[in-house]
Parts: structure tokens; C-alpha cells; sequence
């Protein structure tokens, strides 16, 4: 069985843009180059399972807005890292939110014919168009869930006074995403004690705390 964690944001190459590359990188065709550096929240989950069980292969699979064609490094544990190209969609959304990366999903359906898959994705799955595209091409595989952070029912924010009044619409629409994506989902595990109640209402068998 083949656990793919998917990170939805592409590398954080502008943060380091002052320091080396990571030791594993590829120059790209338009002078540019991508670079893999292995210690994402994702490559840390895998190292951890690699370390505990043989029962799994651990890939992840990373969007990356410099990649000109699908780059992959395997450690020496076995974790597979693999960069796919990717865009952006033009919205009112963040720009990181909103990414186009039509390969991956084509290789999630490849991956299938040949694999018994489990799908890893983090933060609440509509808060970003690759989590929701593959939610909507595969809700019939097992899919996990990380949220980081702190989690509330959106609609226990509308008792607080706000200027602006889009807000209050905002939470509305986040109300009927929680309903329509959380049930698509297997298993959330949550690394908060915080709202774990409410966010039960959303899906109540899947919380794992």
C-alpha cells in the first residue's frame, strides 16, 4: 500500500532566496532551477512511519510553480519527494491557495491501476484548489486529513460585531464547505485540543486527536 501526502503550496524558494540551494536541486531550461530540501511537515510524517513500519511505501507530491516537468529525489530511507509543475489560477483567492497542477492528478489515476493508495492532505480541505480537485477525482479512496492550527465552527463567528459585512458572508460560504468536503473524508487528525468538539459536528467519526 502507497501513502501519497500531497503539500498543496509549492517550495518557499523566495525565503531563502539569500542562502544556497537545498543539496538536492535540478537546474530547470529557463535558467531558473528547483530544489527539493526534505524536512516539509510532509517528509517529516514519512520519515516517521518509514521508521516504525515496512507495511508502506511514503511518497510526497509538492506543486512547484519553477518545475518544467515532474522531478523526483528518493532518499535513503525510501521517502519518495516529487515535484510537479504547476500554475496559477487567477482569483481573489491567495495566490498559493489557488494553483492549477492538472500532472498530479493524472498521476493519482495511473498511480491507482497499479497501487492501493491512501491520500494524505493538510489544512481544511477547501481552503485550496488542488485539495478540492482531488477530493472531487477521488473521494472513493481513503483520504486523511492534517489540520494545523486552531479550528472553529464558522458559523460561532457570526455572533461577533464586524465592520466589514463580507465577513459575515465569508463564514457563511466556509459553513457549507466544511459540510461539503468533510464528508468526503476518513480520518482528520487534528493537533489541537482547541474547538475539537465543533469540529466534530462537521464529521464526527473521523476526528483523531
Amino acid at each position: 500500500m502507497k501513502i501519497i501526502n500531497i503539500i498543496p503550496h509549492p517550495p518557499a524558494y523566495e525565503l531563502y532566496i539569500n542562502e544556497p540551494r537545498p543539496k538536492i536541486n535540478w537546474n530547470t531550461p529557463n535558467g531558473s532551477w528547483v530544489g527539493i530540501w526534505g524536512y516539509d511537515w510532509a517528509d517529516q510524517i514519512g520519515n516517521e512511519i518509514l521508521k516504525r513500519t515496512n507495511k508502506f511505501s511514503f511518497e510526497v507530491w509538492q506543486p512547484d510553480l519553477r518545475a518544467d516537468k515532474i522531478y523526483e529525489h528518493k532518499f535513503e530511507n525510501g521517502l519518495i519527494h516529487k515535484l510537479f509543475p504547476a500554475n496559477r489560477i487567477n482569483s481573489l483567492l491567495p495566490a498559493n491557495g489557488n494553483l492549477s497542477c492538472p500532472e498530479m492528478v493524472l498521476n493519482i489515476f495511473k498511480e491507482k491501476l497499479d497501487n492501493k493508495l491512501i491520500l494524505v492532505l493538510h489544512g481544511a480541505p477547501f481552503s485550496n484548489s488542488i485539495s478540492r480537485n482531488i477530493i472531487y477525482n477521488f473521494s472513493s479512496l481513503p483520504i486523511i486529513v492534517f489540520l494545523h492550527g486552531e479550528y472553529f465552527h464558522p458559523l460561532s463567528q457570526l455572533i461577533k460585531f464586524r465592520k466589514n459585512v463580507f465577513i459575515y458572508f465569508k463564514l457563511i460560504k466556509q459553513y457549507y464547505e466544511y459540510i461539503k468536503y468533510f464528508k468526503f473524508i476518513d480520518a482528520i487528525l487534528y493537533t489541537n485540543e482547541k474547538n475539537i468538539e465543533q469540529l466534530k459536528k462537521f464529521n464526527t467519526h473521523a476526528i483523531i486527536k
